[in-house]
């Protein structure tokens, strides 16, 4: 069936009078007619059918859920199934419809629900209009609405929006913030509302003004402290409607800078005045910068007092003539002690500038003022210092508003100004006199002396002892320029005497050039005079060529090691902490040396010849020293070095190869060797100090000092190895042929050159721990009981203990714990098995098991070499390792057999 021929039949059943009217409205209407049944299925006019994209054919196929946005069809299913129950005829619904080609489009649908005619009861039929453009409009007009406000609450600025009754419409985030209340909160409302009546009557003055104006309105409002530019401007609202906008902002510290910027400009003016007018004397040149301070701070009173301050006491020296004017009191023109001067004496006692804004009601007031004093509302003082001392005071009082900081700067920098204006002219004039007073003293005087002009540097007269220390007639020296001399170059020599000028600088050194060529270095004491109605510049001159030349040697020395000329302490310290700051060495490394045997050497040799020794070691270390490195003499004995720029890799190949030059490099000396050890500390992190890797350098050091072939004498080794040997002489030769034995086995096996030093002296300290065992029983003629056994088998415990004592054995105390154990976990004190027992230990126990077979003990008679090996190959695998015996056998005792006889 089509929509027409429903419309039809569905007209017949009405009455006749209406088939054109319905017939009309719904096949031609413009709107969407669309006529749904109980099953779902559609009939629809054409403008639905132009809406969907279907023709009416298509449609009538479909099911009315298929044409429906997913998220839109629970409201629609829901509205149907309310119509069916009864619960309500009809529905009006703003939803989503799918378009043939996949698009959608909203519509507002208009449904009702018909129960006649009967053979297609029930069904509905809606009134469809396509709204997109509508939505389209009221979204984009939405999102608008949101920029909008992100934009309004972005400003600082308050942003705000009346209604014609002067009720808020729209404010930003700025105005909520100052009234402390949520946007919503304010909207709706007035400035009565949130203000007091005098602001919100200030406030609505204004807003009517610029609705009567019909025009922006500007002003400068200051509520409190705080000034404000605020905007008003009349807004369109609508029929007919006028509202108010305006746009409020802080101008507090724009119209502070102003000031300030004009209070100063003022000041540099009157400043300016004081240094240029020719004033008659000091008197009128004060008063006149009084007077101008007055306008400047819009005072009713201004006055200056002098002040002595080891006596304690003012002289009033100018005020303003409204004082005159106004004050009864019988002003005093001597001086009074500070305790009587009230109000002015508080900048003395602070002695810092001092403001009351409400003199009634401020603390001070108690203090009261003299009968007959003018009338104090505000005041303003501040104290004029020379030399730290204070010397005047100016004080100002009753300005119509507050006092200002800006006030204060501007009051100090003039009255500054102003003083050093007038001790200046005071000067020019002294000097003058000076200048004159002198004249045949300078003429007479053996100091070089020379007049110049400070622009060009030309001289314009010298006395006699210039001529005589520069070699030229006077003739010839005034026609020279300062240039012609002073061989800093033109540039230098300018700024030199602009800086003198202006007395930034006093004295300088520099080089002079003589007629004959020869350079001096003299000391030039310059300052600006008045000569002739002009500034010149008056220079006195010393030679002082031989003092340059020792300062440089006192500097040299400063940062040198006398003996060996190489940096010294100081250096090395500044210079680390120089280049630790700037950060563009980073990592820094340190290697510290500490010279080995130089007590020895110098007792031996005396101190004559160990300066000698440590002189040609500074010599080899030259040799071998990176070009950034920086080497020093820290100590009597100890050097350290600074390597920029480096890592641990490098360090440490560095310093093997530092040793490996010096030890080709080392001659020895008497028949002794002078050498060094060396440690290193790097920087991890950029903030370690100098301190932290020297610690770190020195225990490295040491470390290593204690392992080192060129150190076996060191105190350290030579106290425990004769604590034990005094016991007993046989054990020192034991532990001795026990420690070649063992360093043997480890440069076999190919091990590094540091752990074939550790095993070395771990073998000749294997048996320390018997320093507590009872002579009686280390030297018992037979074998020890049971008792004395378990005593002699502590010692690799007692051993271990003392050496984990240590810092420079620590970590060779496992291994003396570990000479015992037996490779098949037999041992003692742990029953380490296999290979769990190092390796260190393992070579010590062969080695030991061989010189104890193979020399006589008390006990029992020597063993021959043949026998030794027998039995040590019978022991293989089970008290010993048997790798390390065949080792032992097949390449230590082969290749040197007689020497661990």
């Amino acid at each position: 069936m089509r929509f027409k021929e429903f419309i039809t039949q569905s007209v017949h059943s009405q009455e006749k009078g209406n088939e054109q009217i319905f017939h009309g409205f719904l096949e031609n209407s413009m709107v969407g007619q669309v006529v749904v049944f109980a099953s779902g299925s559609m009939l629809a006019n054409q403008a639905f059918c132009h809406m969907v994209g279907y023709t009416e054919e298509e449609l009538a196929t479909k099911h009315w859920r298929e044409l429906n946005h997913p998220e839109d069809l629970p409201s629609s299913q829901l509205d149907v199934d309310q119509m069916l129950r009864g619960e309500k005829p009809s529905a009006r619904t703003v939803k989503r419809y799918l378009r043939k080609d996949g698009s959608c489009f909203w519509a507002e649908l208009y449904t009702t629900v018909y129960h006649e005619p009967a053979e297609w009861a029930p069904y509905f039929l809606s009134t469809i209009i396509d709204i997109s453009l509508r939505v389209q409009y009221e979204t984009e007009l939405e999102t608008m609405k949101k920029m909008l406000v992100t934009f309004l609450d972005a400003s600082e600025d308050k942003i705000i929006l009346k209604d014609e009754n002067f009720r808020y419409l729209v404010v930003n985030q700025a105005v909520a913030k100052e009234y402390g209340k949520e946007k919503n909160e304010i909207q709706g409302r007035s400035d009565f509302d949130f203000l007091d009546n005098v602001i919100s009557g200030q406030f609505r003055s204004a807003d009517k003004e610029a609705l009567r104006e019909n025009k922006i309105i500007r002003s400068e409002e200051r509520i409190g402290e705080k000034i404000y530019e605020t905007r008003k401007f009349p807004v369109p609202l609508h029929e007919e409607r006028v509202g108010v906008g305006t746009f409020v902002r802080d101008i507090t510290e724009d119209v502070n800078q102003r000031e300030l910027l004009r209070k100063m400009s003022e000041t540099n003016r009157i400043v300016t005045e004081c240094m240029i007018k020719p004033f008659q004397s000091a008197e009128e040149q004060m008063e006149y910068a009084l007077h101008e301070a007055q306008h400047l701070t819009e005072s009713e009173y201004g006055y200056i007092y002098l002040y002595d301050e080891e006596k304690q006491e003012f002289t009033p020296k100018i005020w303003t003539n409204t004082v005159d004017d106004d004050c009864a009191m019988t002003k005093p023109r001597g001086a009074y002690p500070l305790h009587t001067a009230g109000l002015g004496g508080e900048v003395i006692r602070t002695r810092r500038p001092i403001v009351i804004q409400d003199y009634q009601n401020s603390e001070i007031q108690t203090k009261g003022l003299p009968f007959g004093h003018l009338t104090i509302q505000s005041y303003l003082s501040i104290p004029l210092f020379e030399n730290d001392k204070i010397v005047a005071v100016i004080g100002f009082a009753n300005k119509k508003t507050p006092y200002t900081e800006h006030d204060v700067t501007a009051i100090s920098v003039l009255m500054n100004g102003v003083w050093i204006a007038i001790k200046k002219k005071e000067k020019e004039k002294e000097t003058e006199l000076l200048l004159e007073r002198n004249q045949a003293m300078i003429e007479n005087h053996d100091a070089v002396m020379l007049l110049l002009e400070p622009e060009s540097g030309r001289i314009v007269s010298a006395n006699p002892a210039a001529m005589q220390f520069y070699g030229y007639s006077k003739e010839e020296l005034l026609k020279l320029n300062m240039t012609d001399i002073n061989t800093l170059g033109k540039d230098i020599a300018e700024d030199l005497r602009h800086r003198a000028l202006l007395r930034r600088q006093r004295r300088f050194t520099s080089p002079h050039r003589l007629k004959s060529g020869e350079v001096r270095m003299v000391d030039v004491y310059s300052c600006p005079i008045p000569y002739n109605g002009k500034t010149m510049l008056y220079s006195i001159i010393f030679d002082v060529t031989q003092r340059e030349e020792a300062t440089k040697q006192i500097h040299y020395l400063a940062y040198h090691d006398y003996l060996t000329e190489i940096y010294n302490r100081r250096f090395f310290d500044e210079s680390f902490h120089s280049m630790a700051r700037t950060g563009e060495f980073y990592p820094l490394g340190v290697i510290m040396g500490d010279m080995n045997g130089l007590k020895l050497y110098n007792d031996t040799f005396g101190h004559a010849k160990g300066d000698k020794a440590i002189i040609a070691l500074v010599e080899r270390m030259k040799q071998s020293m990176p070009a950034d490195a920086q080497l020093a003499r820290i100590g009597g004995d100890e050097f350290a070095m600074i390597l920029p720029r480096t890592n641990e890799q490098e360090i440490r190949a560095y310093l093997d190869l530092l040793e490996q030059r010096l030890d080709s490099l080392n001659i020895p000396t008497e028949g002794t060797d002078v050498s060094i050890s060396f440690g290193y500390g790097l920087q991890r992190k950029p903030e370690d100090g100098l301190d932290s890797l020297l610690k770190e350098a020195e225990a490295f050091m040491y470390n290593r000092k204690y392992y080192s072939n060129r150190s076996s004498r060191s105190s350290a080794v030579h106290v425990i190895m004769e604590t034990l040997f005094t016991k007993s002489e046989r054990e020192k030769y034991h532990s001795e042929r026990v420690s070649q034995i063992s360093e043997a086995i480890a440069k076999s096996m190919k091990l590094d050159k540091e752990m074939v030093n550790k095993i070395r002296v771990a073998g000749l300290l294997h048996d320390i721990g018997k320093i507590g065992i009872e002579e009686s029983i280390l030297n018992k003629p037979g074998k020890l009981d049971t008792k004395e056994w378990e005593i002699m088998k502590l010692h690799c415990a007692k051993g271990a203990k003392i050496l984990g004592n240590t810092l420079e054995f620590h970590d060779i105390a496992d291994w003396v714990l570990a000479h015992h154990e037996r490779y098949d976990g037999n041992g003692y004190p742990n029953k380490r098995l296999g290979e769990k027992i190092p390796i260190a230990a393992r070579i010590i126990a062969v080695a030991d098991s061989y010189d104890a077979m193979t020399h006589e003990r008390p006990y029992q008679k020597a063993m021959t070499s043949e026998e030794a090996i027998v039995e040590l190959q019978n022991c293989a695998g089970g008290q010993l390792d048997p790798a390390v015996v065949q080792l032992f056998l097949e390449q230590v005792l082969v290749l040197h057999p007689l020497k661990f006889l």
